[in-house]
């Protein structure tokens, strides 16, 4: 007898170890570093555009990182897709901190950490009841001015050493002028692109020093406007050819943009879910006024667009769907049912619902539907809910007390189990499917 006890012990203390570097496998995932830990920061010489809209507005905040008292006289200049009386403009300095965790690695993640967790409790179950294994591994499994010629400035606001203003032209060469006369470097190469937005009636925001010196760290620009999608200025980038501009787009919610072929290779979105609460540092008092509108119900959910293409690549602008990508919505799903503790509800469910349910429907089929057989019915239900264990122990019962042919009492367990086994592996073969 006590060398049983031992065998025993020596069996679960092994496969204790083995399920403890399991469950850590399953509980990272490649390039996920925690609930909240990937962080969204401008870097440097980049820009970045935090979007939020809502009932036909946008209002956006971009700010560009350089070193702006390197020159005076450069003038930073955007499109906007909207009457100039109906734009409103900030300066601002700082730019709000996203963080959060990707939705389809975290779907992968939750998917994963369940189905292992269920698969060791199972195997634990050869010794320890399966709902108790459960709440076990559950538990250690889950223990972020002048104006040029057919110009008219319409807005005009100095703040923190900026100059910014909204202005409507007739041609390009007026918006050229007008910079000009402001003592402002801008290319005649762009007149081109300028003469596309003015005559699609869009207004521009242009934006410079108004003397030597920023007062603010990480300048930005905030605009609001109406337009039915969100939209975030491309083009003009173009003209600096080759040259790379990191950017970093952010959007509130999850939304699907537009990328076009040009920018394709170079585009990667991500949809995350993070904090409902934004950091920030160094941040002035628009910027703080900024956040708390995107906080405002928010759940946490954005979505990021990181492109780094050559400029010249920038041969449209980036319009975007306030649509959730199926992938994404099948994702949160997922993470919804098998996230955290939901995985263990969801599992508990199945283990007190469809495993007795098999030991009833598998039983009539091997022994016949007889009155005096349902008490070997129950047996088997309460057995298949056990686990491995119960369902040896409930073979062994039904041989020796019932008298049912061992071969016949075996495959009874053997049946329930890999019927219960089939059911849960076609459910999370079903799930992964799904975000696929």
């Amino acid at each position: 007898m006590v060398g049983i006890v031992q065998k025993v012990l020596t069996l679960y203390i092994t496969l204790l170890f083995v399920s403890v570097p399991l469950l850590g496998l399953a509980s990272g995932d490649g390039g996920v570093f925690g609930k909240y830990g990937s962080v969204f920061q401008l870097d440097q010489n980049s820009q970045i555009g935090v979007i939020n809209h809502a009932n036909g507005v946008q209002k956006m905040i971009i700010s560009i990182n350089f070193d702006w008292s390197e020159s005076t006289s450069t003038a930073w200049i955007f499109p906007v897709p909207a009457d100039p009386q109906q734009i409103n403009v900030d300066l601002a300095g700082g730019v709000p901190t996203f963080s959060g965790k990707d939705v389809i690695e975290e779907a992968n993640e939750d998917l994963t950490g369940s189905f292992w967790g269920f698969g060791i409790s199972y195997l634990e179950s050869v010794w320890l009841p399966l709902p108790v294994g459960l709440v076990i591994n559950n538990w250690m499994l889950y223990g972020l001015a002048p104006s040029g010629a057919g110009v008219e400035v319409h807005k005009h606001l100095e703040k923190y050493g900026m100059v910014i203003e909204v202005i409507s032209a007739t041609d390009g060469a007026g918006v050229y002028d007008y910079l000009a006369d402001n003592d402002l470097e801008i290319t005649q190469g762009l007149i081109p692109q300028l003469d596309d937005y003015v005559e699609k009636d869009y207004s521009f925001v242009v934006t410079w020093i108004a003397g030597t010196q920023v007062y603010v760290r990480e300048p930005g620009v905030i605009v609001e406007f109406p337009t039915e999608e969100p939209y975030y200025p491309l083009i003009l980038t173009s003209i600096y050819g080759n040259s790379v501009i990191p950017m970093g787009i952010i959007v509130k919610g999850h939304v699907s943009p537009r990328i076009f072929d040009d920018i394709k290779p170079y585009a990667d979105v991500k949809y995350m879910r993070g904090s409902p609460y934004l950091a920030m540092w160094d941040a002035t008092s628009e910027v703080r006024d900024f956040a708390k509108e995107i906080e405002a119900g928010w759940d946490g959910s954005f979505t990021t667009i990181d492109i780094s293409a050559p400029s010249n690549a920038f041969t449209q602008d980036l319009w975007i769907k306030k649509e959730t990508p199926s992938k994404v919505g099948n994702a949160n799903v997922i993470h919804n049912g098998f996230g955290g503790d939901r995985s263990l509800s969801l599992v508990f469910v199945l283990t007190l619902t469809v495993a007795p349910l098999l030991g009833f429907l598998i039983g009539p089929n091997l022994l016949g539907w007889k009155r005096e057989n349902i008490p070997m019915f129950i047996l088997m239900a309460i057995a298949n809910v056990i686990g491995l264990l119960g369902l040896m122990l409930g073979a062994i019962f039904l041989n020796a007390h019932y008298e049912i042919p061992r071969k016949k009492a075996a495959t009874y367990a053997v049946l329930c189990s890999l019927s219960f086994i089939t059911i849960i592996l076609a459910i999370y073969g079903v799930s992964y499917l799904l975000y696929l």
